[in-house]
């Protein structure tokens, strides 16, 4: 597998290539504050995917909604440190975390930032 970093508008873009497809909370677990979405294809001509979303520090929204329009944008969290706020405006789900992996092929990494 391979795995490649990138910045926020390169992530944007391999969201919006699962929008209009359902999203449902897969796990939550405590290493890490790690939540983990599952993505459908709206078409679902391809299997789903997970999104991680790592050191979560605030999740409000549903647990599962149809037609995403899932957007990421960088935040301040906790205490000033930088991140990242993934939002579906429409479905009403916000979630700040320090950083998120895309499964797939590649594996597409949001790191964690300075």
């Amino acid at each position: 597998m391979t795995v490649k970093a990138c910045d926020v508008e390169e992530f944007q873009k391999y969201l919006e290539h699962w929008s209009g497809g359902a999203v449902s909370l897969n796990s939550y677990r405590d290493d890490h504050d790690r939540l983990i979405l599952r993505l459908e294809h709206p078409t679902a001509s391809e299997e789903p995917v997970g999104l991680s979303l790592f050191y979560c520090t605030y999740l409000a929204g549903p647990v599962r909604w149809e037609q995403s329009a899932l957007t990421i944008k960088t935040c301040s969290r906790q205490h000033g440190a930088r991140g990242f706020e993934l939002s579906d405006a429409t479905a009403g789900f916000v979630v700040r975390c320090a950083s998120a992996s895309l499964y797939g092929e590649p594996e597409i990494v949001l790191p964690e930032q300075p």
